[in-house]
């Protein structure tokens, strides 16, 4: 993993998480860990999303635009470039974000965001 390079500590994770490229197309990560600027997720084997797009963290309800600081083989590195929050308004050109987040969260049959 490179050098420490960030000024904010993170905090050990493991949450479900979601990559959303610009070009709509989507899958599931871990977020690993994760701190006020940014992130480190694990994406499945073979997937390589673009150096930045949107992170849904659908436990939190947050959604990150993101983009990558480094690459170690399935891992990430995320610089938090600009945070929504999934609860409330979001931008227009957001709200397929919302939309998918809210869809992931019922087909989990997962309501309570307080868990």
């Amino acid at each position: 993993m490179p050098s420490e390079k960030r000024g904010e500590p993170r905090q050990r994770t493991y949450l479900g998480g979601r990559v959303v490229q610009n070009d709509g197309i989507s899958f599931s990560c871990v977020i690993r860990n994760v701190s006020v600027t940014g992130a480190m997720i694990e994406v499945p084997p073979l997937m390589s999303p673009p150096d930045d797009w949107i992170l849904i963290d659908m436990k939190n309800a947050l959604a990150h635009r993101v983009s990558v600081s480094w690459r170690q083989d399935a891992r990430l590195g995320l610089r938090f470039e600009r945070s929504f929050d999934l609860t409330g308004s979001i931008p227009e050109s957001l709200r397929h974000i919302q939309r998918l987040w809210a869809a992931e969260r019922a087909i989990r049959g997962d309501t309570n965001l307080s868990e």
